[in-house]
């Protein structure tokens, strides 16, 4: 069966429900073309009524949807609370069809809000999130009855946590993770080389030194010692 025909039928059978508002081609599937292999199709619906969004995976002939079906008060919502999968696709989009304006008019709002970042990390959230990090790497190396296996999946949890603070620190939504490290290795090539190292070596030496270049600043281990007592460690 012809892809483009197929493609056609799914988006009319969409049209015809009265619950819908905007059909949105997101992510790659906003540039397609059928004269090009294309097999998976992500399309965002912006619906009427509703309190959920509800997702929906089809095999239709030899292609894929993958459609995503948002109620409007959830659209306003995830746009307050700057979601960033929802803001970012919304931003990198391609309307399709559209009643009254609806997609178009949160499509600006979304390139709008994108633009202007996440917002930065305050303070006392760099401050908490830098201390437990260093309280959790600290715990590593005080930890005699550690496998390798559990050090290696920790330092990656742990790395993870430091890197999304790097983006908000600047300002900056997180790549996706399949992109991270490229974004890093274009954008700073002194924190890609500590990553690098890190996952050549496992030193716990190196995770410190890349939390302290992410967050600029140390903080007195003394003092948070006298000061701070983790929950887990009160359920003993």
């Amino acid at each position: 069966m012809d892809r483009k025909y197929i493609f056609e039928s799914e988006i009319s059978n969409l049209k015809n429900d009265i619950n819908t508002l905007s059909i949105i081609l997101v992510g790659s599937s906003r540039h397609l073309d059928f004269s090009k292999i294309t097999n998976d199709i992500d399309i965002f619906v912006i619906m009427k009524d509703g309190k959920h969004q509800s997702r929906e995976i089809k095999s239709v002939g030899n292609l894929e949807f993958d459609i995503s079906y948002f109620p409007l008060e959830l659209v306003k919502k995830l746009i307050k609370d700057k979601t960033q999968f929802f803001i970012e696709n919304m931003t990198y989009s391609k309307l399709v069809y559209d009643v009254n304006g609806c997609g178009r008019k949160y499509i600006d709002i979304c390139a709008k809000d994108y633009s202007k970042g996440p917002g930065k990390l305050t303070d006392d959230e760099a401050f908490e999130i830098q201390f437990f990090l260093i309280d959790d790497i600290k715990r590593i190396k005080t930890k005699t009855d550690i496998n390798k296996c559990e050090i290696n999946y920790l330092y990656s949890v742990y790395l993870k946590n430091a890197l999304h603070s790097y983006f908000r620190l600047n300002n900056k939504w997180v790549p996706k993770d399949k992109k991270i490290f490229k974004v890093l290795e274009k954008e700073d090539e002194t924190l890609y080389k500590m990553i690098k190292d890190l996952y050549e070596t496992y030193d716990v030496n190196i995770l410190e030194e890349i939390v302290s270049y992410i967050f600029k600043k140390s903080i007195d281990k003394e003092y948070i010692n006298m000061t701070y007592k983790r929950g887990d460690d009160l359920n003993g």
